[in-house]
């Protein structure tokens, strides 16, 4: 019982520490993943692309990026 209670303390502070991480992780990832798109959506826009599949590309970032 002596030894549980250290465990149990060690344990609650990584989790919170998890979670804090994970606070910090998902929106940098979102962030990421938007500028990614912009990026993208940049290099097509400024190549104007001539073939359809490339229009479709285009659509999809810009309709990607609303949502």
């Amino acid at each position: 019982m002596v030894l549980a209670l250290p465990i149990v303390a060690v344990a609650a502070v990584a989790h919170t520490v998890a979670v804090a991480a994970m606070a910090i992780a998902v929106p940098v990832a979102m962030a990421a993943v938007v500028v990614v798109l912009i990026s993208i959506t940049a290099t097509l826009l400024l190549r104007p692309p001539t073939s359809t599949v490339g229009m479709v590309i285009v659509l999809l970032v810009l309709v990607e990026q609303k949502a």
